[in-house]
């Protein structure tokens, strides 16, 4: 178990070497009450079953989104396809080679892959709105409780 400091200390050197490590998080793990440090994610298809579930399969409950989505400024966007490259969940797609890469929001999870890789900055992260904005659940309970109206709301 490391600390946020550390994590973030670390995370800065592997990002200054250019891995796309973009993401920690806190949560519960088993018999937890309060959020802990659980670890990182760099949002790749590599090995998690779980991202590959959100990107591959028609599922509706899959990796919890962020409270945040990709903005594109379309004029300052240069063609670099970077975007379409960091991106896990093809939000960022591109049909021709002289084309610039279409955005869908819809796909977007709000991991900042995108927005990390821009050397233009074309794209940055925005919060969503109230009606989508995801709160942190305070307890165990809580999370499952939310778990369960989720599911019902979804038959």
């Amino acid at each position: 178990m490391i600390t946020r400091e550390e994590a973030i200390k670390l995370w800065n050197e592997l990002d200054a070497m250019g891995t796309m490590v973009i993401e920690g998080f806190y949560g519960f793990t088993l018999g937890a009450e309060e959020p802990q440090f659980v670890g990182g994610c760099h949002c790749c298809g590599c090995c998690c079953t779980i991202l590959n579930a959100a990107r591959l399969a028609p599922l509706a409950e899959t990796i919890q989104r962020s409270n945040y989505r990709v903005v594109k400024d379309h004029d300052r966007c240069t063609n670099c396809k970077e975007c379409v490259r960091r991106c896990q969940f093809f939000a960022h797609t591109s049909e021709a080679p002289d084309e610039k890469p279409v955005y869908h929001r819809e796909k977007c999870v709000g991991c900042g892959a995108c927005v990390m890789g821009c050397k233009f900055d074309a794209l940055h992260l925005e919060p969503v709105s109230e009606d989508e904005w995801f709160h942190v659940p305070s307890s165990f309970q809580e999370w499952e409780e939310r778990r369960l109206e989720y599911l019902a709301a979804q038959k």
